[in-house]
């Protein structure tokens, strides 16, 4: 007979979608045989109209409004399960020939005969998607020996209602004035929650923020317009230091453009940033809200944790910690990294987990300044069992080595219109004119339009709409490193 076990579960943001709240329970995951039973706590009792049900997927499991409304934030249940179908643990299913009236007769071997059973149930969702907006109970039947479900509203039990069922009472029969167990029904145990049952390091699926703030919990504003997405940092807000005023190159036009800070993928944290759908670029909320970004909790079995990290150089305000959870449920900092420098480009850190593992554990990003330049950006967690390859630079002004990824971007710029020199050492290939000639001739939108034409059926066919395209080259053009056979632009590119 096996064990069934006993765990709390809330609903919140990171579990959330639609009618459904996930269950975070690992040995659950890709267990569809699993008995569960879901009851709400009196406060949630209190806030449901209808009735929840559970379901099990076969990968993961939930617990759903039966009535198919949102399921709210901060609902509390606890869960009941089996991870293996038995005799005190099993689905019952209100099939033609269990149901006389408006009620289905469960026909167990466990149950009949015992009136003295407590019977732990959840509706649960079923092939055949039968729902049932009523409470369920449970009665026992003195002339039949056999307990049956009824609707608590009076409606009859739809027909192929799906039942999961946990037996918890054992059933006694009786020799002489000694009670002998007949059917031995284990007890229900306490899961130590602080040690098992949640989502292993590696199998969290959202360390990139590519699926928003799903699995991460949001204290105070900073995070509200987070992830961030996309390009949003422009050119000038890294490259300050190519500003005229800076004793840089000066000028204007590599200004003014998205510049990739480092990040993964699309989306990652900034909190300085606010475009988090990507339709707002370059736009920001400042350095003044404060904030703290937490992960759910994990299970550590792993040996590193990567991850990017930028903003300012604030190891008491601006920072990202591991913590491992206590037995009394309290928190203890195992690490803690901040920026040596203060930049918005992404660069690579770790925390080692060496001695940590099968410790519950969870990764905070904490951002406490509202000072200026009062920021962090973090993206990309990867937990492994291997060093990660890495490009070791040295930075230029504190002249502190550090690590980036070796996919990491690079950022140049090619001004082709600056010399005619340019156009000479190409072999007077570079452009579309006469380079000694005035810029009125050279680039006016009369002759990119003579050689484009609207439709892009002219020498280089390619459209051009009032001076918007890119003015690529002929194909058999010089390149930078290698000629013929390339294309150039002439406008400020990355490199």
């Amino acid at each position: 007979m096996g064990y069934a076990q006993e765990v709390e579960h809330t609903s919140k943001i990171g579990n959330l979608s639609g009618e459904n709240t996930q269950l975070s329970i690992d040995v659950l995951y890709n267990n569809p045989t699993a008995i569960i039973v879901a009851i709400p706590l009196d406060s949630t009792k209190k806030l449901l109209k209808y009735p929840v049900g559970v379901w099990n997927n076969g990968v993961h499991c939930y617990i759903f409004n039966e009535d198919r409304s949102p399921m709210k934030e901060g609902m509390k249940f606890k869960i009941i399960y089996a991870l293996q179908p038995d005799s005190a643990h099993f689905v019952f299913e209100a099939l033609y020939k269990t149901l006389k009236g408006d009620v289905a007769y469960i026909d167990r071997s466990v149950l009949n005969g015992n009136p003295e059973a407590q019977i732990l149930a959840s509706m649960s969702e079923n092939p055949s998607g039968v729902k049932n907006k009523s409470d369920i109970g449970f009665k026992y039947d003195d002339k039949e020996k056999m307990w049956y479900v009824y609707n608590l509203n009076g409606t009859p039990v739809p027909k192929d209602l799906g039942i999961n069922i946990i037996v918890e009472k054992p059933k006694f029969s009786v020799k002489g004035n000694q009670p002998i167990i007949i059917n031995e029904i284990s007890p229900i145990i306490k899961v130590n929650t602080l040690t098992a049952l949640v989502t292993k390091d590696v199998e969290f699926p959202n360390w990139n923020f590519e699926k928003g703030l799903s699995g991460w919990g949001k204290e105070g504003t900073a995070f509200n317009s987070q992830p961030t997405s996309g390009d949003n940092i422009t050119t000038q807000r890294i490259l300050y230091s190519m500003d005229h005023n800076n004793n840089g190159i000066g000028g204007d036009y590599w200004k003014d453009q998205g510049f990739n800070n480092g990040y993964k993928d699309k989306f990652w944290i900034g909190t300085y940033e606010n475009n988090p759908d990507g339709r707002r670029a370059f736009q920001t909320q400042g350095d003044a809200a404060t904030g703290i970004l937490t992960s759910d909790e994990v299970l550590i079995t792993t040996s590193f944790c990567y991850f990017l990290i930028g903003g300012e150089a604030d190891a008491q305000r601006l920072y990202i910690e591991l913590q491992t959870k206590l037995p009394d449920g309290s928190w203890k900092r195992e690490a803690v990294k901040s920026c040596f420098r203060s930049s918005e480009q992404f660069y690579r850190e770790k925390f080692s987990l060496q001695g940590l593992q099968n410790q519950t554990a969870r990764i905070r990003i904490v951002d406490n300044s509202t000072g200026n330049w009062g920021h962090i950006n973090a993206d990309n967690f990867r937990f492994t069992n291997y060093v990660l390859p890495a490009i070791t630079l040295t930075d230029p002004v504190t002249k502190i080595p550090y690590e980036v990824d070796e996919d990491a971007p690079v950022w140049g710029f090619a001004d082709t219109h600056a010399h005619p020199a340019n156009e000479l050492g190409f072999g007077k290939r570079l452009i579309i004119g006469k380079a000694n000639a005035p810029l009125s001739e050279t680039y006016s939108n009369t002759l990119c339009h003579n050689n484009h034409t609207t439709f892009g059926n002219g020498i280089l066919n390619t459209p051009f709409i009032g001076g918007a395209d890119i003015h690529r080259l002929w194909t058999d053009g010089p390149t930078l490193s290698t000629s013929p056979n390339s294309t150039v632009k002439h406008i400020t590119s990355k490199m």
